[in-house]
């Protein structure tokens, strides 16, 4: 057996829960959350999609760091109103497809270990902020970022725009087999991307 951990409150116990996971079956996880504080540790399951939406709830997901997800994932998919996302060694979730929709909430999509396969994350961002860390300077990347005269983009030194708004970092290569690929649409928030090491 694993477990997935959910808190909502660090300070009060009796908001605490342990939902016991068989680890020979294979899950799909859609979960909601409208206010309150929570922490959900995905770590060492089968889980092939994960969605997750939040009003004004401020969200941890987190992975350890020697326990990935125990198979490859289709789909992340994650949508924050006005309230905080921060995720930790994302990377291990295995995901193909990750997509994340912003209000006037913040995310932290905290890769932090080189990918094994390709990887597309799809971002929209309305007048809040995502900050990315991609795991090291070996990692190929690509970034496409839709903007306006309105929003924010930060972008480490290691990134070239190589076309109008096509950013490559230096180790980047069209033919990787372990690309991270970001499609950024930015209306009038801020957008980040950082080495996490």
């Amino acid at each position: 057996m694993s477990f997935v951990i959910s808190k909502r409150n660090k300070g009060d116990e009796n908001n605490y829960w342990k939902i016991l996971i068989n680890r020979e079956k294979v899950y799909r996880l859609n979960i909601n959350y409208v206010v309150g504080n929570t922490e959900i540790d995905l770590s060492d399951i089968r889980l092939d999609a994960f969605r997750m939406s939040s009003g004004s709830a401020n969200v941890i997901i987190r992975y350890q760091d020697d326990k990935s997800n125990l198979i490859d994932m289709d789909t992340i998919y994650i949508k924050v109103d006005f309230g905080s996302l921060e995720t930790k060694n994302l990377g291990n979730s295995r995901a193909k497809y990750i997509f994340t929709e912003i209000g006037f909430g913040t995310a932290l999509l905290d890769f932090n270990t080189m990918p094994t396969k390709n990887i597309l994350c799809n971002t929209k961002i309305g007048a809040g902020s995502l900050d990315v860390f991609i795991p090291n300077k070996d990692t190929p990347v690509i970034i496409y970022i839709k903007d306006s005269p309105f929003c924010g983009i930060h972008l480490d030194d290691d990134f070239e725009e190589v076309e109008n708004n096509v950013y490559v970092n230096q180790s980047y290569f069209a033919k990787a087999k372990n690309l991270m690929v970001f499609n950024v649409d930015l209306a009038l928030g801020n957008v980040s991307f950082q080495y996490a090491h």
